[in-house]
């Protein structure tokens, strides 16, 4: 697994990461935007969610121990609103006492702080071939839908201009 794999994946996908920390934030936001179309970055969870609400992204990533408004309650808002969200948390504890709770919330994955390189690769990996297969997938229907409609309509378009005898 390197990084010319994940990006296959990832280069046509929009991301939004909320972390409260200025440092660690700035400096995985730069290592965001190498790989996805377009990142935004927020401070704490109710910023996050304002922008959630305001834009579409791919993939939310965020940190549970936040002001104003922790990951876990942004998390439980965000699936409110789109419960299909993918998510991503990010903490530099090992919070077990979070994880039932996140599995609950349908969290799509965990990684701890520091971020090691091996384990994002693998995660965003994972995470981003499935978004974008997905997306193919749908693409795939609606095309086959709108063909399907194009021939019905097309049926009964002879159907009217035959003539009888």
């Amino acid at each position: 697994m390197n990084s010319k794999d994940l990006l296959e994946y990832s280069k046509s996908l929009k991301l939004l990461y909320v972390e409260d920390d200025n440092d660690i934030r700035e400096s995985t936001t730069l290592i965001f935007e190498n790989f996805f179309t377009e990142v935004k970055s927020a401070v704490n969870g109710l910023e996050g969610l304002k922008k959630f609400k305001e834009d579409k992204f791919d993939i939310v990533v965020t940190d549970i121990r936040m002001p104003h408004l922790d990951g876990i309650s942004m998390i439980k808002e965000i699936k409110n609103i789109n419960e299909e969200q993918i998510m991503i948390v990010t903490s530099a504890y090992d919070e077990s006492s979070y994880l039932m709770e996140l599995i609950d919330l349908g969290v799509d994955g965990f990684i701890l702080k520091p971020i090691k390189l091996d384990k994002f690769l693998k995660t965003f990996y994972k995470i981003c071939k499935n978004i974008v297969e997905l997306k193919t997938l749908e693409a795939y229907r609606q095309t086959l839908e709108e063909l399907e409609k194009e021939r019905t309509m097309e049926e009964n378009n002879n159907s009217e201009n035959s003539i009888e005898f």
